[in-house]
């Protein structure tokens, strides 16, 4: 049978929703313990993405900055005076690398979208078509030019941590590490693997470092991510949570001034989805039981990993088309997948995955018995991701061999 996956969906989540998993740490502790190193060992996919999520500060490398800038496409970072910390170098594949780096002092962030339709939208915002704001904590992650950039231009030394900043870090960390957020330690990851200087930037912005009399900071995030239709992002604090929401978001500059042609529909997809076949079994305890092979043509020069959306309570193993065992990093409810040798364009190729969820039915009945029908909708539609979900776009065909309690 070949229909359209989105009819399943919305069949199958009538009944049952798929359990959240968010993350209980922010950040990751600068020790490393003993079960580090065995996974260091024994899974040095998983290990390197999890170094990723938020390096310690290295006080081995701090500076003194005064009148420094740094442009990333329509941003301008003016570092005018304080201390600039590199986070700690972390083991990537046969090599360490530096991916972030804090600043406490006085600096102003400017930003100027290039399209009207996005100075306008700013002007919605924040009352101006461009923006100059000051700040006080800036905290970059980046998988770019930029470690080398800050090496070239500082002299580098060893100093003191303010307790304030380890603080300030640990806030910015909820934002960058808030599942609904949690896209960009797999971009980094995407990034390093290719080793490619169109890499991706990411700044968390603030003027205040902590919380004062009960009012938490609003910062403002700026992203530059290559693998976006729409690479340039600034986002702020949505309401009172650490979700964050869009300001303004368009193509990088070259694009958006007319030299490079937009993007057009799935140029920028890693791989055509051509097919699922998933084989499912719900118990009589509301837990799901499932494997689910995903067929796909690759479309880039190389490809060395995939991301996908997976609301499993556990993965179990990722096979190849040999069943041979694919590298894979679980982390909240997204599964990145590694290509020991890269996949090469127009190839064929599979993947499957094995997987629990748990607790099906029970989310959907605790959400109706109180009421919250937009919450109903929410657990829906993020439910969705019940299967392996790769991006948003694209429809596939798909064989479903589905077992119910009698």
């Amino acid at each position: 049978m070949k229909v359209s996956l989105s009819a399943l969906i919305l069949c199958f989540f009538a009944s049952a929703a798929s359990s959240v998993e968010v993350p209980t740490s922010a950040y990751a502790d600068s020790s490393r313990t003993d079960a580090d190193v065995s996974l260091s060992e024994t899974d040095p996919w998983g290990f390197a993405y999890r170094s990723l999520r938020m390096p310690a500060v290295d006080s081995s490398r701090t500076a003194d900055v005064r009148n420094l800038e740094l442009v990333r496409d329509a941003a301008r970072f003016e570092l005018k005076e304080g201390r600039l910390f590199l986070l700690q170098s972390i083991p990537f594949q046969d090599d360490t690398v530096t991916t972030g780096a804090v600043f406490l002092g006085k600096g102003t962030f400017h930003f100027t979208p290039p399209t009207d339709i996005e100075r306008q939208q700013l002007a919605r915002f924040y009352k101006e078509e461009t923006l100059s704001h000051d700040f006080r904590f800036l905290l970059l992650r980046f998988a770019d030019s930029t470690s080398s950039e800050l090496e070239r231009m500082l002299t580098f030394d060893s100093g003191p941590v303010p307790h304030e900043l380890e603080e300030a870090i640990h806030y910015a960390g909820l934002f960058f590490h808030s599942w609904s957020n949690d896209r960009f330690t797999y971009s980094l990851y995407r990034d390093l693997l290719n080793r490619t200087d169109d890499a991706s930037f990411y700044a968390h912005i603030a003027n205040k470092l902590n919380a004062r009399d009960g009012v938490l900071p609003k910062p403002l995030i700026y992203t530059y991510d290559p693998g976006q239709v729409e690479e340039v992002a600034l986002e702020n604090r949505w309401g009172t949570t650490f979700r964050r929401q869009t300001v303004s978001r368009f193509n990088r500059s070259p694009r958006a001034s007319g030299r490079i042609p937009e993007v057009k529909p799935g140029e920028k997809d890693e791989v055509r989805l051509r097919h699922y076949d998933i084989e499912a079994e719900l118990s009589d305890a509301g837990e799901l039981e499932a494997t689910a092979r995903v067929y796909f043509k690759v479309r880039l020069d190389t490809l060395r990993s995939l991301k996908f959306a997976l609301q499993a309570s556990d993965v179990h193993s990722v096979l190849g088309p040999k069943e041979e065992d694919v590298p894979f990093h679980k982390d909240g409810p997204y599964v990145s997948v590694f290509f020991g040798p890269p996949l090469v364009r127009d190839s064929s190729s599979t993947l499957s995955f094995r997987y629990d969820i748990q607790n099906l039915k029970r989310t959907v009945r605790a959400i109706e018995a109180q009421g919250k029908i937009s919450e109903l909708g929410t657990v829906s539609a993020s439910g969705r991701n019940w299967y392996p979900v790769l991006g948003f776009r694209e429809r596939t065909t798909f064989d479903l061999t589905f077992r119910v309690p009698v």
